[in-house]
């Protein structure tokens, strides 16, 4: 692999421990509630219902829900805060092996967010397990209307979807990247995490990671398999639109040299 990823390791779980303890910790303190696996899962994704400009209630965007997001999206690109030395992108560009470099960035783009959700997944797990607590619905999300889902529901709402949503969020960052500043793009994803809040459509991906917005607890809401397809065409179309930039700049290199 170019990139270095053992030494980003150490980093990137000691990071992602410390997020799940305390999300944990907070989950336990908010709802004072004996909360399971699930009742967890759906507090890191329920986000907020719809927004409704008629409503007399003020409608506060989901902050907590943006930075778990963001958090989560770090975690899946963080192998991009090392830079290539200036040696190792000369002998990429004569070489002609763009092509190469930009699938190792999708294998460890996939790589990072499986590892991420795995990890989160066991640590969840784990910390229940250790308190005694179920791994079950408990009554945080019977609140919100969602207690009576099935397994295979859950497991698709706030376990498949999310980590499809994130991937291909990883996947739109490192197309964008490709142009773009690193602190540009992720002024990018801030917004569309952030309008995605306010307007509910399966194209503003950030929905798609909302429990709240999903049919399983609105009636109308984006059905998890639009949410799964439009993720995984997200995920193709920057996979194919970056292999086709990468192979131009080949291409150019290679016309300017003759």
């Amino acid at each position: 692999m170019i990139y270095p990823i053992k030494q980003y390791i150490f980093k990137f779980f000691t990071f992602l421990c410390c997020g799940v303890g305390c999300i944990y910790y907070i989950t336990q303190i908010e709802e004072a509630l004996q909360a399971g696996f699930w009742d967890v899962l759906f507090f890191l994704f329920r986000g907020q219902r719809e927004y409704n400009p008629v409503s007399r209630q003020p409608f506060i965007p989901p902050f907590f829900w943006i930075i778990i997001q963001s958090t989560l999206i770090y975690c899946s690109v963080s192998f991009l805060s090392g830079k290539l030395s200036p040696y190792e992108t000369q002998i990429l560009i004569r070489m002609r092996k763009r092509k190469k470099w930009w699938r190792e960035k999708i294998a460890a783009a996939i790589l990072y967010t499986s590892m991420t959700y795995l990890i989160l997944w066991a640590g969840i797990a784990a910390s229940c397990l250790v308190s005694g607590q179920k791994l079950g619905n408990q009554g945080l999300a019977s609140l919100y209307g969602m207690g009576n889902l099935s397994v295979s529901q859950n497991i698709l709402v706030l376990m498949v979807q999310p980590f499809l949503t994130t991937l291909s969020f990883a996947f739109l960052f490192m197309v964008l990247h490709l142009i773009l500043e690193e602190k540009t793009v992720w002024i990018l994803m801030e917004a569309i995490l952030f309008f995605s809040a306010f307007l509910t459509s399966v194209l503003l991906i950030g929905n798609h990671a909302m429990a709240l917005r999903s049919s399983a607890a609105m009636p109308g809401g984006i059905e998890t398999w639009q949410a799964a397809v439009t993720d995984i065409i997200v995920i193709l179309l920057c996979w194919i639109t970056g292999e086709r930039y990468v192979n131009r700049m080949d291409w150019l290199g290679k016309q300017k040299e003759n």
